[in-house]
């Protein structure tokens, strides 16, 4: 299945700093209102599942950005198949013309890149996602 994304081409590093003040995020963290409870857990993550719980679940020490404590593996792989299909994320094209979406779920601000169009197997698919520190 492949993410059907409108995207913009922008430069990568100012637009995440432009996306992360239009979503009103201040960085990682859960805001201390609470989990928001999922009914329907959904995972478009494919292949790439292994990949992203082993480099970005908390704890993981690969020296990678980190969900939350807090989020179950199908918290994580929820919220980023959640902004992955969601029209109001703010997307962007970065490196290797990938194009990405931003969103915030439980106070936390999330990236979701996917392959490039022209990727000749896996085209508009999830490639990674993780929550980006501020830099």
């Amino acid at each position: 299945m492949k993410n059907e994304r409108k995207t913009e081409s922008t430069t990568q590093g100012a637009d995440e700093i432009a996306a992360t003040s239009e979503l009103g995020a201040k960085g990682t963290g859960n805001t201390g209102k609470g989990l928001s409870k999922i009914d329907n857990p959904v995972d478009l993550t494919d292949f790439r599942k292994d990949h992203i719980l082993n480099r970005h679940r908390a704890g993981a020490g690969k020296g990678k950005d980190e969900c939350p404590a807090n989020w179950s593996d199908e918290r994580i792989l929820h919220n980023i198949s959640d902004i992955a299909t969601d029209p109001k994320a703010v997307t962007g094209i970065g490196k290797w013309n990938s194009p990405y979406a931003i969103g915030v779920r439980d106070g936390v601000k999330i990236r979701v890149d996917f392959y490039p169009p022209t990727h000749p197997h896996h085209a508009g698919k999830i490639s990674t996602a993780y929550p980006p520190r501020l830099k």
